[in-house]
């Protein structure tokens, strides 16, 4: 997503910015690093292909909740004329600009190393989030995860090349739509619980804009899961082993939130459950997130090929 200059500056007058802002990335946001009133903050500009303006109004009203009720994340700021979100046109495309506060700290690639003290803070501070979410009555509601289609499972797209592939997702499937639903195991969540930043022992969360209704082990099982991604992928220092990681986490996590014992045996369900999901996004692009289809072949093909080793064998559901 190419974000012209003029698009830019417009940004700038809504909300005071102060200098050039300093791009981060561009997938299914374009993002950048600005300065308000001396303050570091976060410009995101969304295509209107991508979010709409109510689930934008959705993603505002669940972070300034999580805010306003004690958990460290990064908090929606006004633009001068007072709203959250303001609405640019440019040519033919149509833009929502929204800012945020900058997430003290650095994320996990710049500090190189994964210690247990930052799994329990994530722990944490993630446990504050699920138990929030049982209180949660918003104005706006977000769609749950078996109405967006990025997280529905269809066997199809393997059906033709390799029908044990497609079997297990038939069968992820069928199990998904199994699980009992309470506010005890299920509610708003982040929806990529990997964004965040760690400052000392203080984790701050950031990019709310995968929230939805699902399963809060879903939520634990696919920041897990994101964060041994980028420590294969960046080479960060960690001598923990998977299970590890786990308990490390829940041990943060239980301070803020009870888990019953049969949802922490199902975090390595939703773990497999991700991998299919990422099978299924890397054959069927015209629901794959941004980041899949920027991939190149190279990397593209070696990720398939991960997942699908990672599918193979036994599958203990519960």
């Amino acid at each position: 997503m190419k974000i012209s200059i003029e698009t830019l500056n417009k940004a700038k007058i809504l909300w005071g910015v102060n200098g050039s802002p300093t791009f981060i990335r561009d997938l299914q946001n374009a993002v950048y690093r600005i300065s308000i009133s001396d303050e570091s903050a976060v410009l995101r500009l969304t295509n209107s292909n991508h979010r709409n303006i109510l689930e934008l109004k959705q993603e505002v009203e669940w972070t300034l909740f999580l805010s306003n009720n004690g958990c460290n994340v990064a908090r929606p700021i006004k633009s001068a004329s007072g709203n959250f979100i303001e609405t640019i046109k440019s040519g033919n495309n149509e833009y929502f600009s929204s800012v945020f506060s900058f997430a003290l700290g650095r994320p996990i690639e710049e500090a190189g190393v994964l210690c247990p003290e930052t799994l329990i803070a994530w722990g944490k501070e993630l446990g504050k989030i699920h138990d929030l979410s049982a209180c949660y009555v918003p104005k706006y509601q977000r769609d749950s995860y078996y109405s967006i289609k990025k997280y529905s499972l269809d066997s199809s797209a393997y059906s033709d090349i390799n029908i044990g592939i497609s079997n297990i997702l038939n069968i992820f499937d069928k199990w998904i739509n199994g699980l009992p639903r309470d506010q005890y195991n299920y509610g708003m969540i982040h929806g990529d619980s990997v964004n965040f930043h760690i400052d000392e022992k203080e984790v701050t969360f950031f990019d709310f804009d995968d929230c939805t209704y699902h399963w809060f082990s879903f939520d634990i099982a696919n920041g897990l899961y994101s964060l041994l991604f980028i420590i294969h992928n960046e080479g960060i220092d960690c001598s923990l082993t998977f299970d590890e990681c786990v308990d490390l986490f829940l041990q943060g996590y239980r301070k803020e939130k009870d888990i019953e014992q049969v949802w922490v045996n199902r975090i390595p369900c939703f773990v497999k459950y991700r991998t299919a999901l990422l099978c299924q996004w890397l054959k069927t692009p015209e629901i794959a997130p941004a980041w899949v289809l920027n991939m190149d072949i190279e990397w593209r093909n070696k990720l398939e090929q991960w997942a699908e080793k990672n599918l193979a064998g036994e599958l203990n559901l519960v």
